[in-house]
C-alpha cells in the first residue's frame, strides 16, 4: 500500500529509489509491532542517534535491559556493527538481551 501511495508502479522503481532503505525499516518496524501485538504486548520501541550521527534503528527496553535492532538493505550486511558495542559500553554488556540485524539475507 505504501509503495502504491508513493507512486511506485514497478518493482524497479522501488529498487532504484533513495527511499528503499527507509521503506525496509518501516516494514521491519511493522513486523516487530505485529509480533508484540500477537503476544498481547505493547511494542515499546525507541530510536537512538548520538551527536556523531551513529544510530540504532530500534531499541526495545525490557525492564532495565534492551534488545537492539538494525535494518540493512543488503544481502551481506556487516554483522559486527560498532554501534552495538558502543551501546553495550553505555548500558553494560549484561544489559543487552539481543543484537538483531534484519537484512535481505534474513
Amino acid at each position: 500500500l505504501l509503495c502504491h501511495l508513493i507512486g511506485f508502479r514497478q518493482t524497479d522503481e522501488l529498487k532504484n529509489s533513495s527511499l528503499l532503505g527507509s521503506l525496509f525499516e518501516n516494514f521491519v518496524l511493522g513486523q516487530i509491532i505485529q509480533a508484540a501485538c500477537n503476544k498481547g504486548k505493547k511494542a515499546n520501541l525507541f530510536f537512538y542517534r548520538d551527536h556523531w550521527g551513529r544510530e540504532v534503528n530500534f531499541i526495545q527496553p525490557v525492564g532495565e535491559k534492551f534488545h537492539l535492532y538494525e535494518c540493512k538493505w543488503s544481502a551481506n550486511p556487516n554483522t559486527n556493527l560498532k554501534i552495538f558495542s558502543e551501546i553495550e559500553s553505555l548500558v553494560g554488556k549484561k544489559n543487552i538481551l539481543s543484537k538483531n540485524i534484519f537484512s535481505t539475507a534474513t
